[in-house]
This record gives C-alpha cells, sequence and structure tokens, in this order.
C-alpha cells in the first residue's frame, strides 16, 4: 500500500466534507503496519473523521508503551494523543498531558484551543487560538482551520465587530481554495453572528448561498445550515407556530441522528425565544458545562428564577399520580427503602448520567468523571465501563427500579420504562459537601493529620486510623473519587499522596 498516496486520498476526502468515505478508507488500516513517523499523521485522519478508537489504537503504543521506550513521545504525538482523549470526553487527562509538554509547540498550544472549546471555556480556547495563528510551521489549511475555530470563540464571546471583520476574509479564502468543509463552517458562523445581531437580510443571503444545489448533496454541514434558518425563523417571528414547526423538524432529525447537542441548542433557543420556564430549567439542570448555564442564565435573567432543585421526570405518567423519586444527592429513594451508599461506585456512576440529559456518556467520559486519576487504555477501559454499567443495571433489577442505561451513539444514556423522577439538586458542579459523609469526613482528618511525608501506602492507613484492608480500600477509593487523594502507579506498589483539591488543613 502506497501510504502516501493513501493519505493524500483521506485528507482531500475530509477536507471537501466526505467524511463517511474518509471512513472506509481509514478501514483498511487495520492491521497494516506503518513508520512511527506515520502513526501521528493517520492517528489525527481518524480522529478528524470520528474514528477515535483507531486513533488511540495507533497513539497509545507512543504515548503511554507497556514498557518504556529509549525514545520518548514528541510533543506533537503527545498533543495528538490528547486530542483524541478530548474526543472520548477524558478532558482531564487530555489537558493534563498538554499541560506537560512543549507550551511552544503550535501543534500543543492548538490542542489546547480545542480542549477549551470542548469545555465551552472560549476565552482560554481564544486566547491559544490567537497565539497559534502566530506560529511558524502551520500549513496555510492548518492555519485556517485555527481562523475559524477562533471566529467561533469570538461569537461565542460576544466580540462581534472582531467577528465580523474576520468573517468576509475567512468566506472568500476558504472559497478561493475550495475548502468546502471550513467553507460550510464559516457560513454557519456567519448565519448565527447574523442572527445575534438580528441582521435578517444578511442572514437571508447566507442561508440561500449556503444551501446545496442538489438533494443529493445535502450532508451533515448542509443539516447545520437549515438548523439555524430554523433558529433565525423562531427569532424574527418571535416564535410563531410555523416556526415553532420548522424548529421542531429540525431536532427531530438531530434527534434520528444523533446530533445531540443540536437537539440541546433547538431546546435553548425555544426557550429563550418563548419564555418557556419548564424547558429552560430542563436545558439548564440537564447541561453539564457550566459555561453554557451562564448563557442560559444571562438569557433568562429578567425572567427564570433557578429553584434550590429539580426534578428530571424521565417519562412522565399520563395519570395523576405522582412518579417516584430518587434522591441524588442523597442516593435513595424515600418511601421505598431503596439506597445506595454515598460517594461510591454506583451512587456516582449514577451522578453522572444524570448530569447530562441530552448527551450519551462515552467511554472516556464516564470513566474520566468516575476515576479522575486514572488513565484511559484502549484495551481495558471499555471492559470496565461495560461492568460498571453492567453492576448498576443489576442494581436497578435487584431494587425494581424503571430505569434503563441504553447504549446509543457510542456511549450510556440514562432512560426509564416507566413513570419516574431524579432529584438533582442546583450545587455548582465542582462543590462537593465532605461534611455529608461524617465518619469518612473524620478519618480523612485524622490520616491528613498523622501522615507528613510526600505519600503514604495502604499499610499506613490501617495502622494510623487502626482499620482492617478491607476498610482501609474502602476509604482511599472514596478519598480518591472526591479528588482528596490521589493514586500512584498501580499493583503492590500503588502510593497515594493528597491531591490537589484536598483542603490544606483538616474539613
Amino acid at each position: 500500500m502506497n501510504l502516501s498516496a493513501f493519505e493524500d486520498q483521506i485528507e482531500s476526502a475530509i477536507r471537501n466534507g466526505r467524511r463517511a468515505e474518509a471512513r472506509v478508507l481509514l478501514k483498511n488500516l487495520k492491521g497494516q503496519k506503518m513508520a512511527r513517523a506515520r502513526a501521528k499523521t493517520f492517528a489525527n485522519l481518524a480522529r478528524r473523521c470520528g474514528m477515535l478508537p483507531l486513533a488511540l489504537q495507533i497513539l497509545q503504543p507512543i504515548v503511554r508503551p507497556k514498557v518504556a521506550q529509549a525514545e520518548k513521545p514528541a510533543p506533537e504525538e503527545i498533543a495528538a494523543y490528547a486530542l483524541v482523549l478530548i474526543g472520548l470526553g477524558a478532558v482531564a487527562e487530555g489537558e493534563k498531558l498538554l499541560k506537560e509538554s512543549d507550551p511552544e509547540n503550535p501543534e500543543v498550544i492548538l490542542a489546547q484551543a480545542f480542549a477549551a472549546t470542548k469545555s465551552w471555556d472560549y476565552e482560554i480556547a481564544a486566547t491559544r487560538l490567537q497565539q497559534y495563528e502566530k506560529c511558524i510551521g502551520p500549513t496555510d489549511y492548518q492555519r485556517m482551520t485555527a481562523s475559524v475555530n477562533l471566529l467561533a470563540a469570538q461569537i461565542a464571546l460576544g466580540q462581534y465587530k472582531t467577528a465580523h471583520q474576520k468573517l468576509g476574509f475567512i468566506l472568500g479564502a476558504t472559497k478561493k481554495q475550495s475548502w468546502s468543509l471550513l467553507h460550510k463552517n464559516a457560513l454557519e458562523l456567519a448565519a448565527q453572528l447574523a442572527i445575534l445581531q438580528s441582521n435578517w437580510e444578511a442572514f437571508d443571503e447566507i442561508a440561500k448561498s449556503g444551501q446545496p444545489k442538489k438533494e443529493s448533496e445535502f450532508n451533515l454541514d448542509d443539516f447545520f445550515i437549515s438548523k439555524w434558518n430554523a433558529i433565525a425563523e423562531l427569532n424574527r417571528s418571535h416564535g410563531s407556530q410555523a416556526s415553532l414547526g420548522l424548529l421542531e423538524k429540525v431536532r427531530g432529525q438531530a434527534v434520528d441522528n444523533r446530533h445531540y447537542e443540536t437537539v440541546r441548542d433547538c431546546d435553548y433557543h425555544r426557550a429563550v425565544v418563548t419564555k418557556d420556564t419548564e424547558l429552560a430549567l430542563h436545558v439548564y439542570f440537564g447541561t453539564p458545562y457550566e459555561s453554557f448555564k451562564r448563557r442560559i442564565t444571562q438569557a433568562t435573567s429578567d425572567w427564570l428564577i433557578l429553584p434550590d432543585s429539580y426534578l428530571w421526570t424521565l417519562t412522565k405518567s399520563r395519570t395523576l399520580k405522582k412518579p417516584r423519586v430518587f434522591d441524588l444527592d442523597e442516593g435513595c429513594e424515600s418511601g421505598r427503602g431503596i439506597s445506595t451508599a454515598k460517594g461510591r461506585s454506583l451512587h456516582s456512576a449514577l451522578k453522572v448520567l444524570s448530569s447530562d440529559f441530552y448527551r450519551p456518556f462515552q467511554m472516556g467520559s464516564l470513566l474520566s468523571a468516575m476515576y479522575p486519576n486514572e488513565h484511559i487504555n484502549p484495551s481495558s477501559s471499555p471492559k470496565r465501563a461495560a461492568y460498571l454499567m453492567h453492576r448498576l443495571r443489576r442494581w436497578f433489577e435487584d431494587n425494581e427500579m424503571p430505569l434503563e442505561i441504553l447504549n446509543e451513539g457510542g456511549g450510556y444514556l440514562l432512560k426509564s420504562n416507566a413513570p419516574y423522577s431524579i432529584k438533582i439538586s442546583n450545587l455548582p458542579a465542582n462543590h462537593i459537601a465532605y461534611g455529608k459523609d461524617e465518619a469518612r469526613t473524620a478519618m480523612f482528618n485524622k490520616l491528613r493529620s498523622e501522615i507528613s511525608g510526600p505519600s503514604f501506602s495502604i499499610h499506613d492507613i490501617t495502622k494510623r486510623l487502626v482499620i482492617s484492608e478491607r476498610s482501609a480500600r474502602y476509604f482511599i477509593n472514596w478519598a480518591v473519587e472526591l479528588n482528596l487523594v490521589e493514586k500512584i502507579g498501580t499493583g503492590r506498589i500503588t502510593l497515594y499522596s493528597f491531591g490537589k483539591d484536598a483542603p490544606k488543613r483538616t474539613i
């Protein structure tokens, strides 16, 4: 196989928006041996067309080899691997790798920008992208990719004048170079900007130029243009029945094609325009991104009051009978004696699954949230996530709860086959009430006061707290899950140290 020609074919397909064709070509890579110099390139191609497991499989032996190698991973290889992790939802692990890499490397800088965008942190994203634009080395296409992402960040930050100035250049350059994917991305951003500025004349012109000439040419990027057309009609008609019908059609297409963020965005815009309190609260409590939540509160500041808690009703009852309610903070369902140990694996897994009403949790995002100090492994991590979900499903069955965990879109999504509600508190994402588990809090305070060295072992815990090894392991798992303690190493040589989130004094 001529890998150079093969690479050019895939690159051309991606740039022209033919991701399905690129995926078919990349499937031929399975079992194909390649020089390390090409690994990063093909991993990036796989990531860009959505084949994240393949990209992880290519890079994992280089960045996280089972046996130490003389040649350490280059910053570019680390950046490529971090982007794959971020795509899989393991954002914290990806960001940590980037932070420890070369801060001046262009690919590291770009990866940091994409990581910030994934978390809706557009201020950091814009800063990194502006830094990347000044770097020496990136190709014209790479620079244009960064420029399009910077334009998106500026629009999200409300820098409309700066974005408008940048937009004209991007539209002209991407059209001249026949970079159809980037051109359609820019058209989508132009549509957003026109809507935000209520410039309907400009929007109509953009929508007209962005429509495919033939029905057979319709693809995902064209769908996004249709989405913004529906949102525009919703805004300029102030929520007319026709515009609501158009938006619902787009939302239905997004559901059918598993474009979860489009579903969330449709609900957001409908709630804001129609001032639908129930829907606005659903979007707010069903979104794990703090930046997106701030966007909701700013857009609804004059009419929406956030309650202390919210009942997420997964399946509504057709009768007046109230559904059963599981209190997520307390880890129990009142009146039925159903409970799970707070802070332990099953409780934590249920909290993670209940933090996003729209997007299924991929293996990486699930495990990253559950075990933030552990690495994603392409062979063992999927099995670990599957086993955790198996345990949670069994717990639902044993307690006759109607909750289900569906495998959807390559991830895990919480559903219910009967009327059921989950009570969710309105607390910031980084809020952990350590004092709720008084026994473990006391144990942690005692250990903190008696351990003076940089690290400690299970044996040290059993000795200092005068508990069994089994109890010590339950305790340390609790502390690790709350980021109070960091895990160092594996197996018999596992050690622990007090984590960055642990208070400097006792809690």
